[in-house]
């Protein structure tokens, strides 16, 4: 995992927790784990089609609408991504599992 200078900001792949220190200004490397983004609609949309064996008719066409979306900012029609997303959510409950739990926690989440 590469390092990262706390003081000039530069990148090392060949520092190490024994030798933290940056071979330009000398400050001690930060080794965090970058923090990214939430995933998209359209990769979570991908999950659960996987792993919802047969999706609930009146939930499909909000999945599939969600296939086509990055988040909830963006427009399927005249339909924001929140409410295709709401919709979704109150079409799932058939969807069960831990899986499920998971994957609907990150769809709230994104609203």
């Amino acid at each position: 995992m590469p390092a990262r200078c706390t003081i000039c900001r530069r990148f090392d792949n060949d520092a190490t927790e024994t030798d933290p220190y940056c071979y330009h200004c000398g400050a001690e490397f930060s080794f965090e784990v970058p923090t990214v983004g939430p995933r998209s609609l359209r990769r979570i949309a991908l999950e659960i089609c996987e792993a919802w064996g047969k999706v609930n008719f009146a939930a499909r066409p909000y999945l599939e609408a969600m296939l086509t979306l990055s988040g909830v900012g963006d427009y399927f029609g005249n339909d924001s991504g929140r409410e295709i997303v709401v919709r979704f959510l109150s079409n799932a409950s058939s969807f069960r599992g831990g899986d499920a739990r998971r994957l609907k926690a990150e769809l709230r989440a994104m609203l």
